[in-house]
């Protein structure tokens, strides 16, 4: 009994940490799927700076899949903080849901060790029973 009753300690404290994830997503803030690029360019003219190294830049760009296909968005010196903010959200948003799944699995696995374990102690009491 003791073997049971570890496993559903384990199980009910997996219930809570799944709790705590799910309650988390649903505060998610709001996000933006993409990746931010840093890019520094140089510009032809003849006689520029960057012809000698020292480019143009940072400037700052959003890329996203957009039905198959890589789109770039310029984003403002000003707002490059709002958008990494953003972008940090979705990849936490994704992170979490991989733990929620990876919690689903454990909690699954230790059911079923628990249903063995009743069908262990089944089979024991009608062993003895049949006697």
């Amino acid at each position: 009994m003791e073997e049971t009753s570890r496993l559903r300690k384990e199980v009910s404290e997996l219930e809570k940490k799944r709790r705590e994830v799910i309650n988390r997503i649903m505060n998610i803030k709001p996000y933006v799927v993409g990746s931010l690029l840093k890019r520094e360019v140089r510009c032809g003219k003849a006689g520029c700076r960057c012809k000698t190294g020292e480019l143009h830049g940072p400037f700052w760009y959003l890329s996203q899949r957009i039905e198959g296909k890589t789109r770039y968005t310029y984003i403002p010196r000003g707002r490059v903080g709002v958008a990494r903010e953003k972008v940090s959200e979705h990849q936490r948003l994704q992170e979490m849901k991989r733990k929620l799944r990876q919690l689903g699995k454990e909690e699954e696995s230790l059911l079923e060790e628990i249903v063995m374990v009743q069908e262990e102690k089944w089979r024991k009491e009608e062993a003895g029973s049949d006697e």
